[in-house]
């Protein structure tokens, strides 16, 4: 007992509380750059592994099924050897001579050069390419603020919701843009700021390689008003004003293409419904009822949702 007492008063006759279990623990939690570490070699690993799985694991016609693969590669060859870029549809029976924009026509040309390279082994093999770094970013995303376990879960069922899609197509190209920007908009959200101009170049890239960049647009519409209702009732005003400025930015970015506005207005085309639009079963909306994978990726989605509880927040 006199033992216990004289180590309580060994800091000058004051009490010293003695060290808790707890304090053990906390020297072996892993530093903020331990983590950022982890991230990082998961992110190279994630992007080794699915390009493994694409290119040697899968069969390469798989990555070739979509028949507007041919449109894409003789697009680009037009384009690099006629130095300039189409104004009218070359290559249809029933279309041609009409009006018509390579919208796509870096990933057309992104093909092209693959093409010219290696052959379709070439357009397979940058094909998983953009599929393993498009994903792998969506863990490095989803890793600043979930356990790095429940990142890698998200990201594969993500893949395992969109595998059917994911052929040799401009749209690969524009997929790892579109994590990029919807996770710098989700984070300007929850620091209560607006998106930095700096982002602004990703939406350029992103109209150049392919036309769902107007689905970045309407995301920013989705998340500015989430933004301004989140935010105090006094700086309501000062949030609409900074996101609408970004707003208006990033349509005029979205313009910075070979044929100005009319990439942007095309988009809306396609949105609308044209006299061919029934009759192309990719822009059809996706059924359960022919989709299997789907309905067992959302329900592991969902789960993967939940594990750490659902947080709701109600704001006056």
């Amino acid at each position: 007992m006199s033992h216990l007492e004289d180590s309580a008063r060994s800091d000058g006759g004051h009490a010293v509380a003695p060290a808790t279990v707890s304090e053990k623990p906390e020297r072996l939690r892993p530093s903020d750059q331990d983590v950022q570490r982890a991230r990082w070699f998961i992110f190279v690993l994630l992007v080794a592994l699915l390009l493994l799985l694409y290119i040697l694991l899968l069969p390469a016609d798989r990555l070739l099924l979509d028949p507007d693969l041919y449109w894409h590669i003789a697009t680009g060859r037009r384009i690099w050897e006629g130095g300039s870029f189409p104004q009218v549809d070359e290559f249809s029976h029933t279309f041609r001579g009409h009006p018509w924009i390579a919208r796509d026509w870096l990933g057309d040309l992104i093909f092209f050069g693959a093409y010219s390279l290696s052959g379709f082994r070439g357009v397979a093999m940058i094909t998983g390419g953009a599929v393993a770094l498009a994903y792998a970013l969506l863990f490095l995303m989803l890793a600043r603020t979930m356990r790095l376990t429940v990142a890698i879960g998200v990201a594969l069922v993500a893949l395992l919701l969109s595998v059917s899609h994911l052929h040799a197509r401009t749209q690969i190209f524009g997929d790892g843009l579109m994590v990029v920007w919807v996770a710098a908009l989700v984070r300007a959200v929850d620091a209560k700021t607006s998106p930095s101009l700096m982002l602004l170049p990703v939406m350029t890239l992103w109209a150049n390689v392919h036309g769902s960049f107007v689905a970045g647009l309407a995301l920013t519409v989705a998340l500015a008003a989430e933004a301004v209702f989140e935010s105090p009732s006094g700086e309501r005003l000062l949030v609409t004003r900074r996101w609408a400025v970004f707003l208006v930015a990033a349509v005029g970015a979205a313009c910075m293409t070979p044929y100005g506005a009319r990439s942007f207005l095309g988009a809306f085309q396609v949105i609308g419904g044209i006299e061919a639009k029934p009759y192309l079963g990719e822009w059809q909306a996706v059924s359960f009822e022919t989709a299997p994978v789907e309905i067992f990726g959302f329900l592991a989605f969902l789960f993967l949702a939940l594990l750490n509880g659902v947080k709701f927040v109600f704001v006056d």
